[in-house]
């Protein structure tokens, strides 16, 4: 008997002590319990040459065709299509010269869609566009806020006044020969204070 003691006691103290315990089923991999979810092994897609549009228009230099615009943009209408980078619609529109422009769809200062916004031409050329809720007025070339006598709304345009002005987005655009409107997706409008308390 003490033999047998001292081959069970030698068989313990060789054996590690998770031999002993019950045995736990294995752990799956991370990715294989993804894959049976059905996600996809791969997150990112590999990146490849932008798609070159009509004119040389490549989406890895920002220009996205607005598909969403049927009809020709007429002088002096607005039409809301698309989507910036955003989430917002374009707001596109003719200027007196003939030019497409494509703008935020929403006031700088009031931020009320700007869809019925009166456009009107500037002295020394170029065109402006006056929020009808608050009375502000952007250039439509940069997007540039301007001094406006308006007084928009008569309810809530003196209190939206009050607010900051802010410049407006003003985005690059291009009509082709067919028509068709390219915009890129960088404004080329600078952000911040509009018009300076002191001028």
């Amino acid at each position: 008997m003490p033999r047998t003691a001292t081959l069970i006691s030698l068989v313990a103290l060789l054996l590690p002590l998770h031999a002993f315990q019950p045995s736990r089923p294995a752990r799956a991999a991370p990715r294989a319990v993804a894959r049976r979810a059905g996600f996809a092994a791969e997150t990112r897609k590999k990146k490849t040459k932008g798609k070159k549009g009509a004119a040389g228009l490549t989406t890895d230099d920002g220009w996205v065709p607005l598909v969403d615009l049927k009809t020709p943009v007429a002088s002096g209408e607005a039409q809301a299509v698309g989507r910036n980078i955003l989430g917002k619609p374009y707001l596109v529109r003719r200027t007196s010269a003939g030019a497409v422009c494509a703008t935020s769809c929403e006031c700088g200062t009031c931020e009320y869609p700007m869809i019925k916004a009166v456009q009107r031409p500037i002295e020394g050329g170029g065109d402006e566009m006056v929020c009808e809720m608050c009375g502000a007025a952007f250039n439509l070339a940069d997007g540039t806020a301007r001094p406006s006598e308006s007084k928009g709304n008569p309810l809530l345009g003196g209190l939206l006044r009050q607010k900051p002005q802010k410049n407006m987005l003003v985005f690059p655009t291009k009509e082709l020969a067919d028509g068709s409107v390219y915009v890129n997706i960088n404004q080329k409008t600078v952000l911040g204070d509009a018009l300076d308390e002191g001028s």
